[in-house]
C-alpha cells in the first residue's frame, strides 16, 4: 500500500518503522530535516520536508494516489485540515491523531464532517491501558479481546515458584485452571512454548483465557487480591486527565502532584473530585508528605523516561505495591522491569497497534477480519484477533488435522459467547472469533497462519 505519513515525531516514527516491515510504501512529510534525516537513514522510507498544510507538498508525496494518509503532527487542527486536504485531493483512506480533550467529545462529528476514516488519541488509549493495569494490579501487562471477555496478561515468575523446573506438560496448574500458557518472555526473547518447554527463574509468562479463569488464577497464584483504592499521580498532562476520570469513576481515590501552577488550576477544574497538588513529583520529602507509603498504586507520567523510572523505584523502596511508568524513548522495557519497575506504559506503542490493524485490514479489501492487535513486546511477537465471516477451507475440520505454522498458536476460540480454550478434537466454524498468538510477520487473515 502507498501510505504517506505527516508528522515525523515519537509516533510518526514509530508508526514509520512498523509499516514499512510490511511491504508498504511509506513516505513521511516533516518540517524539521534533522528528523527526517535520522528516519532516512534507519528506514526504507521516502522522506519529504515541508508541511502538511502545503498543497504542493501533498502533491509532492502523491497523496491523491494514497491508500492511506496519517496526520500525527502536535496540533490536532492541524492534523484534521491535512487530513481535509488529503481526501479532497484523492487519497482513499486518512486517519487523523486527535489528542485535546475537548475535540475528544466531539470526535464523531468531526469524523463526519472531516470526511475522516478514523481517530487515534494516544493519550486516551494509554489511559485505558493504565486504568486496566491499576483495576488488575498483580499483573505488569494485560491486554483484553473478544469484547472484554477474554484476557491476556503476563507475569513474573517467583524465584520460589512450584513452577521453576517443570515442562510446560507437567504444568497441570494452567489445565485446572481452564486457561493457555501463549507465550514466554525470557530476557530478550519470546516464544510459545511446546509441550517440552522448561520453565525457568525470572521468565515471564504469558497467559490467555476466559477473564474469571485469569483473575481466579491470578488471586490464587499470588495468594492475595490487590484492591487498588489510592492512587498517586506525578505529571498533569492529557494522559492524566483521562486517567484521572476513568479511576475516579471506578471510585478510587486520586492524587495529581504537578509542578506547573498554571496546569494545576486546570486541573482542578477538570477533575473537582482529585486532589491536586502544586510541587516537585520528584521531590522525595513530598511525595513522604503526601503519603506515597499509603498509595495502592503510582504513576508517573512525566515528560522524561528517566524521572518516570527513578520515581516508581523511589514508591517501590516506599512500599507501593504497584508502580507504572510511562516511557517513550528508551528501548529493552524488560530491563526496567527487571530493576523494579511494575509495569511500562508506551503510547506510541499502543497507537501503532491501532494503525496497524487498520493498515492490515485495508489490505483485505473484501475480508477485512482483524478485531484487534496487540504486539507483545519488541521482538514481533502479536496477538490478534480474527472473525469468521466467510467459509474457509479449514473450518470443520479437527485443528489436530491441519497443518498450523510452528510459529503460530490459536489461543482461544469464541462461539456465541462461549470460551473455548482449543484442543486437537476442537474445530474453527463460521462466525466464530479466533484469537491467535504468532511470530508470523505480517499476518493479514487468520488463513495466513495455514
Amino acid at each position: 500500500m502507498n501510505i504517506t505519513i505527516i508528522g515525523d515525531g515519537k509516533v510518526g516514527s514509530t508508526l514509520a518503522r512498523v509499516l514499512s516491515k510490511e511491504d508498504n510504501d511509506v513516505i513521511i512529510i516533516d518540517k524539521n530535516p534533522d528528523v527526517l534525516s535520522q528516519n532516512n537513514e534507519a528506514l526504507e522510507v521516502i522522506t519529504i520536508e515541508g508541511s502538511g498544510l502545503n498543497i504542493k507538498t501533498l502533491h509532492e508525496a502523491g497523496v491523491e494516489n494514497d491508500d492511506l494518509v496519517i496526520a500525527v503532527t502536535n496540533q490536532d487542527e492541524i492534523n484534521m485540515i491535512c487530513c481535509l486536504y488529503a481526501k479532497r485531493m484523492g487519497a482513499k483512506h486518512t486517519v487523523a491523531r486527535i489528542r485535546d480533550p475537548e475535540h475528544s467529545e466531539e470526535v464523531n462529528a468531526l469524523i463526519d464532517e472531516l470526511g475522516l476514516d478514523d481517530v487515534i488519541n494516544p493519550e486516551y488509549a494509554a489511559a485505558v491501558h493504565i486504568s486496566q493495569l491499576v483495576l488488575w494490579p498483580n499483573v505488569s501487562d494485560i491486554e483484553l479481546f473478544a469484547r472484554n471477555k477474554v484476557m491476556l496478561t503476563k507475569y513474573k515468575l517467583e524465584p520460589d515458584s512450584s513452577l521453576i523446573g517443570q515442562s510446560l506438560q507437567q504444568a497441570t496448574i494452567f489445565d485446572d485452571a481452564g486457561i493457555l500458557v501463549a507465550a514466554i518472555e525470557r530476557g530478550q526473547e519470546t516464544l510459545i512454548p511446546k509441550g517440552d518447554f522448561v520453565f525457568q527463574e525470572n521468565d515471564s509468562v504469558f497467559i490467555i483465557g476466559e477473564t474469571n479463569s485469569v483473575n481466579i488464577f491470578l488471586k490464587l497464584k499470588n495468594k492475595r487480591n490487590n484492591i487498588v483504592k489510592d492512587v498517586l499521580i506525578l505529571g498533569g498532562g492529557r494522559i492524566s486527565i483521562y486517567l484521572a476520570k476513568m479511576l475516579l469513576h471506578n471510585h478510587i481515590n486520586v492524587k495529581i502532584i504537578e509542578q506547573d501552577a498554571e496546569i494545576c488550576n486546570k486541573l482542578s477544574q477538570l477533575l473537582p473530585e482529585a486532589i491536586i497538588i502544586h510541587g516537585d513529583g520528584t521531590d522525595y520529602e513530598l511525595l513522604e508528605f503526601e503519603g506515597i507509603a499509603s498509595a495502592g498504586a503510582f504513576i508517573s507520567l512525566m515528560g522524561h523516561d528517566e524521572a518516570n523510572i527513578i520515581a516508581c523505584l523511589v514508591a517501590k523502596a516506599s512500599g507501593v505495591p504497584k508502580t507504572i511508568a510511562k516511557i517513550t524513548r528508551l528501548k529493552s522495557t524488560h530491563i526496567i522491569e527487571d530493576i523494579g519497575v511494575d509495569s511500562i506504559v508506551n503510547p506510541k506503542l499502543i497507537t501503532a497497534n491501532h494503525i496497524l490493524r487498520y493498515a492490515r485490514n485495508l489490505k483485505m479489501k473484501n475480508d477485512p477480519s482483524i478485531n484487534a492487535l496487540y504486539m507483545m513486546n519488541e521482538n514481533d511477537m502479536e496477538a490478534l484477533e480474527f472473525s469468521v465471516e466467510h467459509d474457509y477451507p479449514f473450518l470443520n475440520i479437527p485443528l489436530k488435522q491441519l497443518k498450523i505454522h510452528r510459529n503460530a498458536l490459536i489461543a482461544v476460540i469464541v462461539r456465541s459467547g462461549k470460551i473455548i480454550i482449543p484442543r486437537g478434537e476442537d474445530t474453527i466454524q463460521l462466525k466464530d472469533s479466533i484469537i491467535v498468538i504468532t511470530s508470523q510477520p505480517n499476518i493479514t487473515n487468520l488463513a495466513d497462519i495455514f
